[in-house]
């Protein structure tokens, strides 16, 4: 039975870390590294973390200064012996058979990332209607990186298991939001399969103090950079799905655009707003494929090539997007 690493990044959740790490402790895979990485959190977590160390031998903890959570999980990549590593958010919790699962098909796939599906979680234990254990999907490289793009995989890493030998080298970029989404088109672009599962492991918690669950911030537009240098990857590495790649990157841009326009005032809604036209003026692959778009699709990228800002207010006019 392989080693799996499961890095816990751990601040501020005193109220659910409990939950959190009694659901890995108890899966029904048992050979786990259990690293609890606390990012210097002013709370009670790391004596929390040091009692649960004391009561699971397979438990690490790792006490640092804070750094942010791609500073966390780098940490904990650091101290990782596993084949595998698994990352846990310590304010979310998987299912028993999350890890049993992830290894298995991995394994059976022949795979380099797993992947099973999640469901939304909320205040008082309210979920999203659990699945059964069904089927998976095994996609190569270019397919997956296209369902990346898509959005049919998902950024996120936390629902996912990772051959080490594929992720170790690829740190977590400080000091982002969407640190996810500037990280995993690295790994996707590397790998030679990727095991899509029909199952739900993994319960994402909203809650109201988490940086997803803040306000819009001029700190979102991380997201756009995120895929601004995808796209970069895509045109040298991906031509195939450069185009893809534009496309996805100018409607992020008028996501945000909308946003900015709802949200900001002054000089931080002029300067999100100049980064936001800019980066899509920039899209010029879509030149090559717009002839094949719905006549809807065609009127918002004419819109956002040439009048960005009004293109936006549009669209929130009609609730488009948002």
């Amino acid at each position: 039975m392989d080693l799996i690493s499961v890095i816990v990044p751990v601040y501020n959740v005193e109220a659910y870390l409990d939950k959190c790490i009694s659901s890995i402790v108890n899966q029904t895979y048992r050979n786990l590294e259990i690293i609890l990485v606390d990012d210097g959190s002013p709370d009670n977590c790391p004596a929390m973390c040091d009692a649960w160390k004391e009561k699971d031998s397979r438990i690490v903890v790792l006490h640092k200064e804070n750094g942010g959570l791609s500073d966390a999980r780098n940490a904990g990549m650091g101290a990782a012996h596993g084949e595998f590593i698994s990352f846990i958010d310590g304010d979310d919790w998987i299912e028993p058979r999350f890890f049993e699962i992830l290894q298995h098909e991995l394994e059976a796939q022949n795979a380099d990332v797993a992947a099973v599906r999640y469901r939304l979680c909320w205040e008082g234990d309210a979920c999203e209607r659990q699945s059964a254990y069904e089927h998976v999907t095994v996609y190569d490289r270019q397919t997956a990186m296209r369902m990346l793009i898509q959005n049919q995989i998902k950024q996120v890493v936390w629902n996912k298991l990772y051959r080490s030998a594929q992720i170790r080298d690829i740190p977590f970029e400080k000091g982002k939001v969407h640190e996810d989404e500037f990280w995993t088109y690295q790994v996707i672009g590397r790998i030679g399969r990727f095991a899509a599962i029909d199952y739900i492991g993994y319960d994402y918690f909203q809650r109201a103090g988490s940086i997803m669950g803040a306000g819009y911030s001029p700190k979102r537009l991380d997201a756009v950079e995120a895929k601004t240098r995808r796209q970069a990857y895509l045109t040298e590495h991906m031509p195939e799905l450069a185009p893809e790649g534009a496309r996805d990157l100018l409607f992020t841009c008028l996501y945000h655009g909308q946003q900015v326009c709802k949200t900001l005032r002054g000089a931080e809604k002029k300067q999100a707003m100049q980064v936001l036209k800019t980066t899509s003026k920039g899209c010029t692959l879509l030149n090559r494929t717009v002839k094949t778009e719905s006549k809807s699709h065609k009127l918002w990228f004419f819109g956002a090539r040439h009048c960005f800002a009004m293109t936006c207010r549009i669209r929130n006019a009609f609730g488009v997007g948002v």
